[in-house]
Parts: C-alpha cells; sequence; structure tokens
C-alpha cells in the first residue's frame, strides 16, 4: 500500500517514522508495516496510481460549519 500527499514535507517525515497525528499504537504499527514492506510513502501520485490495483481517496473534513479553508 503507498500513501500519496502532496506535501513532500509530510511525506519525508513518514518516511522518517514521523506521524502527523497522534493516535496510541500508530508508530509502532506504522513501523512495523514499512519495515515487512507493506506500507510505503510517496508524493508522485501518477507513478502511485498508475501501479495501483486499487485507490482510495481520503479528504480532511471540517470539523465545524465554515472551517473549511478554500485550496
Amino acid at each position: 500500500m503507498t500513501c500519496i500527499d502532496k506535501d513532500a514535507g509530510k511525506i519525508a517525515r513518514l518516511v522518517d517514522g514521523i506521524m502527523p497525528i497522534y493516535e496510541p499504537g500508530l508508530e509502532d504499527l506504522v513501523a512495523q508495516n514499512v519495515r515487512e514492506g507493506r506500507l510505503d510513502f510517496a508524493s508522485d501520485a501518477a507513478k502511485a496510481v498508475g501501479e495501483a490495483e486499487a485507490v482510495f481517496i481520503a479528504v480532511g473534513t471540517p470539523s465545524r460549519r465554515g472551517d473549511a479553508t478554500p485550496t
């Protein structure tokens, strides 16, 4: 599985094992799956999607009405 983000800095931190969110046990779970070759990270969406059997898209959801910032 390849996790993709347009933010190359975030991808670099993930590759270094630095999680962008806190969830108990997440860091160890990610590290284990990276070590075992089941998980990697990329910022090149075209390449990763081109090699994928399935694609899941996850987007941020504003927590309150009016919190969305257009990008």
